[in-house]
């Protein structure tokens, strides 16, 4: 992004490390899914989720427009909520491993206080392809902005 004065990776304080990106992603509370609709309109909606397996996993209705929307193209982008800590996933859906799930059910449980083991709605895996991360507090953004890059 040159026109906004990002420092080179060798530059500023240097690009942030993947465990800073994992922490914000594990600790955070409030995750927004940015998925598309089938007219192409953009739908946001906040979701509790758990970084689990090296993905956003989060459960929401069948019923609801995000599970509709993802049924249909599967892409979208998550975003933390962490103020100026920016954690932007961009990413594909995979399917979830069933065989995991009392393990997920597990780490939501410790995380959020609330038993979902008798809820039967879909888990849905957010595999990241492109994770973008900042620091935005006291102009650090242009010396800590780092992109990594998954799979192919």
């Amino acid at each position: 992004m040159p026109a906004y004065g990002i420092a080179a990776a060798t530059e500023g304080e240097g690009l942030l490390p993947w465990s800073w990106a994992e922490t914000r992603l594990r600790d955070a509370r409030t995750y927004w899914i940015a998925t598309v609709r089938a007219d192409g309109a953009p739908h946001v909606a906040p979701v509790w989720a758990c970084w689990f397996d090296d993905a956003v996993v989060f459960s929401t209705s069948p019923e609801s427009v995000k599970s509709k929307n993802l049924a249909r193209d599967g892409r979208c982008v998550v975003n933390v909520e962490r103020g100026d800590d920016a954690v932007i996933v961009e990413g594909d859906i995979v399917p979830f491993n069933e065989a995991r799930r009392a393990d997920y059910v597990r780490a939501y449980e410790e995380k959020y206080e609330f038993d979902t083991s008798e809820m039967n709605d879909p888990l849905f895996a957010v595999a990241p392809r492109t994770v973008f991360a900042f620091i935005a507090s006291d102009d650090r953004f242009t010396n800590t902005a780092t992109r990594w890059r998954f799979g192919s």
